[in-house]
């Protein structure tokens, strides 16, 4: 009993910060509006590949997609810098909370994803495949 109750008090001591936070409703909407707004950097900014949909979710109002049109490479990503030191930070732990939808290829095709999370060098990088 005196162990719940030492690890209740523990969690009560923990305490986090928000590193970023986005709904993309201040990002205007359209094709290649995704990277070039907050620091969001692309490899692709002409195809229309990575977008801001205003009408996507009539739940949401702005949402963020990447792949729905054709890309100008076979590689494509979205990304942000953080630019944070979790070590330096003495916070070790990160938690990423995301709403992501993946949505079929429309071309009878398969289209496979991966959504990677990069550690500093000497850890093990984790990451998410699909197709």
């Amino acid at each position: 009993m005196k162990t719940f109750f030492t690890l209740l008090f523990l969690i009560h001591t923990i305490q986090g910060e928000i590193l970023y936070d986005t709904d993309f409703d201040t990002f205007p909407a359209g094709p290649n509006n995704w990277s070039g707004n907050d620091n969001w950097i692309s490899n692709d900014t002409i195809s229309g590949a990575q977008t801001i949909d205003g009408n996507g979710l009539p739940s949401l109002l702005n949402t963020a997609t990447l792949g729905f049109a054709q890309p100008t490479s076979q590689f494509t990503f979205v990304a942000l810098d953080l630019d944070y030191d979790h070590i330096a930070s003495e916070k070790p732990i990160v938690e990423i909370n995301t709403l992501i939808g993946i949505e079929d290829s429309t071309n009878d095709q398969r289209s496979p994803f991966q959504i990677p999370a990069e550690a500093y060098s000497g850890a093990e990088t984790k990451q998410i495949k699909g197709t």
